[in-house]
């Protein structure tokens, strides 16, 4: 199994590799879809942050709905980050 910074890092080497052993891979959608999942999770540490920051003075009750919901959109947006584990049943 290749890293994603070593696949991100040396595209055309892996596109050529896999050309070569006859292995069907879109090496463009796999980034399309990590720098999705960098760009999610990055939303989520800045409003973990924000919400660690607030939690340190006492909160109005404007600021305790706005809390909640960045609490509870950070949640869903973790979400994303879960993915199931792949097996191939058969290999080429």
């Amino acid at each position: 199994m290749l890293d994603i910074k070593y696949i991100r890092e040396n595209v055309e080497e892996i596109k050529r590799n896999n050309a070569s052993r006859n292995v069907k891979v879109d090496i463009d959608l796999l980034l399309k879809l990590d720098k999705q999942r960098r760009d999610a999770q990055l939303e989520v540490e800045a409003a973990r942050a924000e919400l660690k920051k607030s939690s340190k003075q006492k909160p109005s009750a404007e600021e305790i709905t706005r809390l909640r919901t960045l609490g509870e959109k950070t949640q869903k947006k973790e979400g994303c980050f879960k993915f199931p584990t792949l097996i191939m049943k058969a290999r080429p």
